[in-house]
């Protein structure tokens, strides 16, 4: 997890006054018979003493409060923690754990920043560990490296490696179900994504473990058990950093919006926004309800911003739906030529976890069905989940290939993997099926879920009929 950022107190600048000149003033003459008149000594006047620096006022509470919950403070504390580990491998330089301890702490920069530079160094430090006599702690780092690039086969490996030496203890076992649940949830198979996760609370419910399950329970269209689940990870975490309680609240406006709850969803993200001002992971939700709700001037505005941050492609994506619905097509075609220039980029360094990403813009925006379809199927074959199961069948309507989109989701179908957007992926296959009684029966589940699923392909024939 990421540690808290210290909070660094201003300076005040010292300010010397200067002493003043003694008056030279005559006073009076003294009063009766004198032998002679003697100018009486002007009375000594007091000197300043110079002014020390001046204390900086003290910050309250709140204040102090308000300033470690943000993303910046988050990030700082995380550069300070790799300069200091960076000293230590200076001066050990064959001290395996410290390139462990490395690696990992990059790997916390990069889940913040969502940077594949930062990713890059969390590989390079993986790698000098494993110069150093690598044992489980380096296997399962690795692994988890690899599960976040998306290399579900190499992340297998790892963790195949290092299970028979993972330590027996309540948390060991905890850890090491919930990534077997976790690795199995990414392969579509639901059945044994289920067996883990109830293993992993059953032996220890962790922030961690509770966190992961709930995640599957919502994937599963359990809604009130995620809730629930998230809830109970909210209050069983203790630690300093803000990161956690932020990316819960989050995901509890994540369950929200996958049911059209568009306000509730707001009042999770701006939660979450109190406990981690400035990360471009909340704002760009905020900005994703903002458009939802026609609030277009306001997402605009929050899109801009981001992209300065962050120079994210899938915000370029976000400002190009926009200009398009606002029929300004000139301008939705720039957002999207620099969308598409961001993530040829992307692929090309990290093509497992640009995959997924990539191809939302090509099956959104793409003129070229052949080549989303290819993405699609590569993605799909590093791990059929749920998702990429959708963007399979969405890839083979975009082709015109409705049988193809059929049986792309029947698999996933037969699983316990649910969600308004698969069903109303079903809906469109049988809609270019011609199965309207299946269609139908489809969408109504799809809006059993959420109330605000439609076929877009129905709307688009309404367009086309209605220019």
């Amino acid at each position: 997890m990421v540690s808290r950022a210290q909070i660094i107190s201003l300076l005040s600048l010292a300010l010397l006054a200067a002493c003043e000149k003694p008056d030279s003033t005559p006073t009076t003459k003294a009063t009766g018979p004198q032998p002679s008149e003697e100018r009486a000594a002007p009375p000594a006047k007091k000197v300043k003493k110079p002014e020390g620096p001046k204390k900086p006022k003290r910050k309250t509470k709140k204040q102090l409060d308000a300033e470690r919950k943000t993303f910046a403070a988050e990030l700082k504390q995380l550069d300070t923690d790799i300069i200091g580990i960076e000293k230590l491998i200076k001066a050990a330089p064959d001290n395996r754990m410290n390139h462990e301890r490395l690696a990992a702490t990059h790997m916390q920069h990069a889940r913040l920043t969502g940077s594949y530079d930062d990713y890059a160094l969390a590989e390079a430090s993986v790698a000098t560990a494993f110069e150093h006599e690598p044992r489980t702690s380096a296997l399962l780092l690795r692994a988890k490296l690899h599960y976040s690039l998306h290399r579900l086969p190499q992340a297998r490996a790892d963790f195949e490696a290092a299970k028979p030496t993972i330590r027996p203890t309540p948390d060991g076992v905890a850890s090491r179900e919930a990534f077997e649940a976790n690795l199995a949830m990414q392969a579509g198979d639901s059945a044994k994504a289920e067996k883990h996760f109830d293993a992993s609370l059953a032996s220890k419910r962790t922030t961690s473990s509770l966190s992961s399950v709930a995640v599957y329970r919502w994937k599963t269209g359990d809604f009130e058990q995620a809730e629930a689940l998230f809830r109970e990870a909210l209050k069983s975490y203790h630690g300093k950093p803000m990161e956690p309680r932020a990316w819960l609240h989050l995901n509890l406006g994540l369950l929200d919006l996958d049911r059209g709850r568009y306000d509730d969803a707001l009042a999770h993200y701006r939660e979450a926004e109190t406990f981690m001002k400035g990360y471009w992971l909340i704002d760009e939700h905020i900005a994703e309800i903002l458009t939802l709700q026609g609030k277009t001037e306001e997402a605009k505005t929050l899109y801009l911003d981001i992209l300065e941050r962050t120079q994210n492609p899938e915000f370029m994506d976000a400002m190009a739906g926009i200009a398009f619905e606002a029929g300004d097509s000139d301008e939705g075609k720039r957002w999207v030529e620099k969308a598409q220039e961001r993530y040829e980029e992307q692929t090309a360094k990290y093509p497992e976890a640009a995959y997924g990403h990539a191809l939302g813009h090509y099956l959104e925006f793409g003129d070229d069905p052949a080549f989303a379809l290819e993405l699609a199927r590569k993605n799909y074959d590093l791990r059929p989940n749920l998702d990429a199961s959708i963007m399979l069948a969405q890839a083979h309507l975009k082709a015109g290939d409705a049988r193809a989109a059929e049986k792309a989701l029947k698999n996933i179908l037969k699983s316990k993997f649910k969600s308004a957007e698969l069903f109303v992926t079903a809906a469109e296959v049988h809609h270019a099926l011609r199965h309207s009684k299946k269609a139908s029966t489809w969408l109504e589940k799809a809006r059993a879920i959420d109330p605000t699923s439609k076929l877009e392909s129905t709307q688009q024939a309404a367009s086309d009929q209605n220019p």
